[in-house]
């Protein structure tokens, strides 16, 4: 199985009726504010973690794309999780993650973080990428 990821512009509509519009057309998926997003290595990393966790019965949320969230987020709060990479009516974004058969995977459109994205992220470095991704592994190592 492999996932296909992709930008959803929410446009004029309500961002939290789109979101909850996806959430419907998804079998097993996550969505994310794409804005809030580091990096592609950010989302890469979060699946791959969020599989593992799933095939060795070690997930932190009952959900899949839940734990895609924990994973993005480097945290095993949810509610951490979703108040940093959720949707939010603020939100113009979104990314989502499908599974599709095969090996499909596409990039999706990340723009340079802003600084209050940084901010959010309380990073404390000139390379955020590298840093989110370090912190999530300190969270996969924490929780084992």
């Amino acid at each position: 199985m492999g996932y296909f990821l992709y930008t959803v512009e929410v446009g004029d509509r309500d961002p939290l009726q789109v979101r909850d519009e996806l959430l419907m057309s998804l079998e097993k998926g996550a969505i994310f504010d794409l804005d809030r997003i580091i990096c592609e290595d950010q989302i890469r990393m979060a699946v791959i973690r969020a599989d593992r966790a799933e095939e060795h019965g070690k997930m932190i949320a009952k959900v899949w794309g839940i734990e895609v969230s924990l994973h993005l987020a480097a945290t095993h709060q949810i509610s951490e999780a979703l108040d940093l990479v959720g949707i939010s009516r603020s939100t113009s974004r979104i990314g989502m993650i499908r599974t599709v058969s095969g090996d499909y995977t596409e990039g999706i459109d990340i723009t340079p973080p802003s600084s209050n994205t940084l901010k959010l992220y309380n990073f404390v470095t000139e390379d955020p990428c590298a840093e989110i991704v370090t912190r999530g592994v300190q969270v996969v190592i924490n929780h084992q």
